[in-house]
C-alpha cells in the first residue's frame, strides 16, 4: 500500500475519487493538516476532514472491475500504453492514473491532474 506524500498528493487534488469514498474499516486515510497516514477501524469515529488513500482494490472497483476478464483487460492497457503510467512510483499510483483518465479524461502532470489533451 502506498503512505507516501505523493500518493496523498495525487489523491487529494482527485476530487472525483474523494467524493466517491464511504468511510469503510480498513481504509487508510490522512486527516486534515496531518502528516501521518492513519487505518480506519471505526468509521463512526473519524471526525475530522481526511483524504482518501484509496487500494488497489477500491480503485479496480471504481473502474467496474468485478472479474479476472475485466483486470486482464486493465492490466494489457498498463502494457499496451506504458508512457501513460511513467510517472507512477507505486501500483495504487498507477490505477489511481487509470481510473482517472478513463472515468474523469484526466493525467497527472506531477503536481496537477489535467484534462487529457490531443498529445496525452
Amino acid at each position: 500500500m502506498d503512505l507516501t506524500d505523493s500518493y496523498h498528493e495525487m489523491c487529494e487534488m482527485a476530487p472525483e475519487v474523494q467524493s466517491k469514498w464511504t468511510p469503510q474499516p480498513g481504509d487508510y486515510y490522512r486527516a486534515e493538516g496531518s502528516s501521518l497516514t492513519a487505518f480506519l477501524v471505526d468509521p463512526a469515529r473519524l471526525s475530522t476532514p481526511a483524504v482518501w488513500l484509496p487500494r488497489q482494490d477500491q480503485l479496480q472497483r471504481l473502474l467496474g472491475i468485478q472479474s479476472q476478464r475485466e483486470f486482464l483487460v486493465a492490466c494489457h492497457t498498463f502494457g499496451s500504453h506504458p508512457r501513460w503510467f511513467e510517472k507512477a512510483e507505486s501500483p495504487e499510483q498507477a490505477w489511481l492514473m487509470l481510473v482517472m483518465r478513463e472515468a474523469y479524461g484526466k493525467v497527472w502532470r506531477g503536481l496537477f491532474w489535467a484534462e487529457i489533451s490531443a498529445r496525452s
